[in-house]
């Protein structure tokens, strides 16, 4: 069975991230399993030992609390080492097919932590990875691509058409959107929409072949400005609940292919955010 696997520091901010990785794997008909990494330091021996003992104990207690849908098979995990080999390692072993996170919050020695765990996990995991931010009241209903017309973000299209199940896709509004730096004359801009729109069609025209659900509404849009800029105001305008963002996953840096960084985006997007890399 295809996992989801959420990696968890078990803090009250990460109930986000559990509520909407339990909500994609009962919509998928997907595993779940809720991980922590025990960090080493100052450890060894029996009082790691006990440390691992202690935080499988209380992930199942949290669990058990979490008053989770029924349907998804969840399993816990607690594994040893700095937390962004961890959850990358346990990733590849358990085929997982998406892995969930917390977002950075105001808290400066949680957040730079947070974003150290984050940028390692976005540039080295099998799969694509999702941000959570907002709290998980139902299905995402609302979603944004930000496409370069790169590989990475054609990926990235095709990622956020398969995120969810068939019944759910029916419902979802969804707008692909490319940033036009620089001011172009007239026919160069309806040049650049032609090909957004060609790269949307061709997309769903993928999804109809292998007999899956379109979204109830999809918009191509080419406007001018930065990609932070123009992704920002496309999520503020469509109220968009999901960000879908394509990156190289090549170098420490963690480029994104929309000119932006994923530092920028995954810290400034209100929503949340799912980065797919363009080898996973």
């Amino acid at each position: 069975m295809p996992t989801i696997l959420l990696a968890t520091d078990l803090s009250p901010h990460a109930d986000r991230a559990l509520a909407r990785a339990a909500v994609l794997a009962q919509g998928q008909g997907e595993g779940l399993t809720v991980l922590h990494a025990v960090e080493t330091e100052l450890r060894t021996g029996a009082d790691l030992e006990t440390a691992v003992l202690a935080v499988q104990a209380q992930l199942e207690d949290d669990l058990a609390e979490a008053g989770l849908p029924a349907g998804p098979a969840v399993t816990t995990l607690a594994r040893t080492g700095e937390a962004g080999p961890a959850i990358v390692a346990a990733a590849k072993e358990t085929g997982s097919q998406l892995v969930v996170l917390a977002a950075p919050h105001s808290d400066l020695l949680v957040e730079l932590f947070r974003r150290s765990v984050l940028h390692h996990v976005v540039r080295h995991a099998p799969c694509p990875v999702l941000v959570v931010r907002q709290r998980a009241r139902a299905t995402y209903r609302r979603i944004v691509v930000g496409v370069d017309l790169s590989l990475p973000s054609r990926k990235a299209l095709e990622a956020a058409l398969r995120l969810l199940p068939g019944e759910a896709m029916a419902a979802v509004e969804l707008t692909v959107v490319h940033a036009s730096i620089g001011a172009l004359p007239p026919a160069g801009m309806a040049e650049q929409q032609a090909r957004v729109e060609d790269m949307l069609t061709a997309a769903l025209a993928r999804l109809a072949a292998e007999g899956r659900q379109a979204p109830a509404r999809a918009l191509a849009v080419t406007e001018l400005g930065t990609p932070e800029a123009v992704l920002a105001m496309a999520v503020k305008q469509r109220r968009a609940e999901l960000a879908v963002v394509g990156t190289l996953g090549l170098t420490g840096a963690a480029s994104l292919l929309l000119g932006s960084t994923a530092e920028t985006l995954l810290a400034t997007l209100p929503c949340d955010v799912l980065a797919v890399r363009g080898g996973a």
